[in-house]
């Protein structure tokens, strides 16, 4: 029996659940590049370069898993979660990009830390962690 990839159980989970995720962040080719990259996993994807955006559009219909840009400059990682975390309908995940050193001191659970740069594999780890598919360090 062949043991089923980490891809395949993320791409699984994404047509049963239909999941929705947002990306918050200021480089608009990284916004390009996961947007094409969790359009291929049959992801439902919203990306934007300013977190209040997303909060507008989380209160109408809540995402699954937000990546969020630590450093944006129009609305800061920090900003974005302080907000959230006044919000009715919190995500169940949200995972946090940083570049460099960051104080992390917020009310909403952080599941996962993607530092740039990083691969399609890290990507699909903190997938899979975020959705409660594995445990420990992604």
């Amino acid at each position: 029996m062949r043991s089923v990839s980490v891809i395949e159980r993320v791409v699984k989970l994404a047509e049963k659940k239909e999941l929705h995720c947002a990306v918050i962040d200021d480089d608009k080719e990284f916004l390009l590049l996961m947007e094409s990259f969790l359009a291929k996993l049959g992801i439902h994807i919203t990306c934007t370069d300013d977190g209040r955006d997303i909060l507008h559009k989380h209160q109408d219909s809540p995402f699954d898993v937000l990546f969020v840009g630590w450093d944006c400059k129009k609305m800061s990682g920090k900003n974005f979660l302080d907000k959230l975390a006044k919000m009715e309908n919190l995500p169940s995940i949200i995972i946090v990009f940083n570049e460099g050193n960051f104080s992390l001191q917020t009310k909403v659970e952080i599941k996962c830390f993607l530092f740039k740069p990083f691969g399609a594999e890290r990507i699909i780890r903190c997938l899979n962690k975020a959705l409660g598919e594995s445990h420990g360090h992604c």
